[in-house]
């Protein structure tokens, strides 16, 4: 009896191995249609490794994860510099800044995290110059509003509420965050076709 369940077992696994290969190589197949679809489009697609890859147009580089083949939006990059938009670069002259780079990481289901990395020159008294690093995040709903930080309490220390107005009014507003947002999933649907 204990042999025959063994065998059931091995039989059971072997198929299993088979099933999952023969549906790897067709998610394969897949993913490398939506890649080329989306080059086509004027995308470029960079393949960081067998299950992440990046996808860039303009300023904006876009990051999936690929599970079971189908693509899982991870997170975007904006280069601020890069952007044509004149209120961000007077902005950035006006700040001093040396990088200015606003990610949009996905945290879970509907939870995002919005961070605004820069780097700022500075004059010191003695006429040398300093580099201060300044991060400031806030997370959200997909929608992106302002809403979601008052509902609940979050932690004083972090100002995450002063941080999505300093981020939403002097560089990307709200309509702005979910235009790439939906951008992003755009994309995404189209890996996933």
């Amino acid at each position: 009896m204990a042999d025959m369940m063994k065998r059931i077992i091995a039989v059971f696994l072997i198929i299993l191995c088979v099933t999952s290969s023969l549906a790897g190589c067709s998610a394969s197949k897949n993913n490398d249609k939506a890649i080329k679809k989306l080059r086509d489009a004027g995308y470029k697609v960079e393949i960081i490794d067998k299950n992440r890859i990046c996808v860039a147009k303009g300023k904006t580089k876009y990051y999936y994860k690929s599970v079971f083949g189908y693509y899982i939006f991870q997170k975007c990059r904006i280069n601020l510099y890069k952007d044509k938009n004149d209120k961000i670069q007077k902005r950035l002259k006006k700040e001093k800044f040396l990088k200015a780079i606003l990610e949009v990481k996905r945290k879970n289901i509907n939870k995002y995290e919005v961070d605004l990395e820069t780097d700022e020159k500075i004059s010191l008294r003695n006429g040398k110059y300093e580099t201060w690093h300044n991060d400031n995040w806030f997370e959200c709903r997909s929608d992106f509003d302002s809403d979601y930080l008052k509902a609940f309490w979050r932690d004083p220390l972090s100002k995450q509420l002063d941080s999505y107005i300093y981020v939403t009014d002097k560089f990307y507003t709200q309509d702005e965050l979910t235009e790439v947002y939906e951008e992003a999933q755009g994309i995404c649907d189209r890996l996933n076709e």
